[in-house]
């Protein structure tokens, strides 16, 4: 039997499938070739009697472009609970995933089931060298020091060879190395999370499910949106035409006692994005600084579609780069 990809899988992801009778995976390019040979040979142009082919012993490639490609089945956003935060956060390897199987064996696995493992794997690292640091600071260190490129330097593709944004890869692909030293961190607490629950109108009954704790919605007089929530990305859901939406970012520093943070901004199309303060300055580790993310909308929206554009904003020292991802959405009524 030969399998062949379909053109919506091209030529990036052929499966190493544990077939049960003698089978071979081939790509969208190979696959195209064989039919047109089949076509051919319909209109009796060969002789399958001459037909033949050649199984070349299998072995690994080194060094292949682009790499790494999001895969087929990787879950997307926008988030599925509120769009004011963007999901997914962060992107790991997890195609054919050489890995311990179930009866003592090995296998090569795919999935969120190999990916998520490459995480965990990243938080116990970064636990064991900063061992004081919350789960919130943890998460800001891998989110912002996400790689973006591929090994040709382009943004990171899907399958079909077109830039995967953030609704793909969150943050970017994850860099161990750089996730230990990140400079800065966005820290948050029980008390962030109970307020994001609130904004999404959970109710107290809804929240202490959550929280543990009774009237923990109706408690408070006011609150902030869900996208104001101290997290390492900015979404905003619905920004409407000719509308201005402010939200409140604090981050600690984490890298050396006495640094200074300039902020560069590539804003998303159509929406104007300034920072305030664009520059901050640090004397001591674990000090915190606030800033504010003013987005405008500039450019007319398709009042019938649901539209999505993409930026980011990114923290450097001169020695770290603190990115942060910005999606901006239009709904429709």
């Amino acid at each position: 039997m030969i399998v062949g990809n379909a053109w919506s899988l091209g030529d990036h992801t052929v499966e190493a499938e544990e077939f049960v009778l003698p089978a071979v995976y081939i790509t969208a390019t190979d696959s195209q070739r064989v039919q047109d040979y089949l076509t051919r040979c319909d209109l009796d142009a060969c002789n399958f009697r001459n037909t033949r082919a050649t199984i070349f012993t299998g072995k690994t490639l080194l060094g292949v472009s682009p790499a790494p490609v999001v895969a087929d089945f990787s879950s997307t956003g926008p988030s599925g609970v509120t769009q004011d935060i963007l999901k997914p956060d962060i992107a790991a390897p997890g195609v054919k995933v050489l890995a311990a199987w179930i009866d003592g064996t090995y296998n090569a696995i795919d999935g969120t089931s190999m990916a998520t493992p490459h995480i965990s794997g990243v938080v116990a690292l970064i636990k064991s060298i900063h061992p004081r640091w919350s789960p919130a600071a943890i998460k800001s260190a891998i989110m912002t020091t996400a790689i973006t490129v591929d090994n040709s330097n382009h943004k990171i593709q899907n399958i079909q060879n077109e830039p995967a944004g953030p609704f793909s890869t969150g943050s970017g692909l994850v860099n161990p190395n750089a996730a230990v030293d990140p400079g800065l961190v966005y820290e948050a607490g029980p008390r962030d999370y109970t307020l994001f629950l609130c904004a999404l109108n959970y109710t107290d009954q809804m929240a202490e499910v959550v929280t543990g704790e009774p009237n923990s919605c109706s408690s408070q007089k006011d609150f902030p949106s869900a996208s104001s929530l101290n997290y390492p990305s900015v979404s905003i859901g619905d920004l409407k035409e000719i509308t201005t939406v402010t939200v409140t970012r604090r981050v600690t520093n984490v890298g050396a006692a006495r640094s200074v943070y300039k902020v560069s901004i590539q804003a998303p199309k159509g929406v104007r994005v300034s920072i305030s303060p664009s520059r901050l300055s640090f004397s001591n580790v674990d000090e915190t600084k606030s800033f504010n993310i003013r987005l405008q909308r500039t450019l007319k929206t398709d009042a019938d579609s649901e539209t999505y554009v993409f930026g980011s904003y990114t923290w450097s020292d001169g020695r770290h780069k603190v990115r942060s991802p910005i999606v901006v959405g239009h709904q429709t009524q």
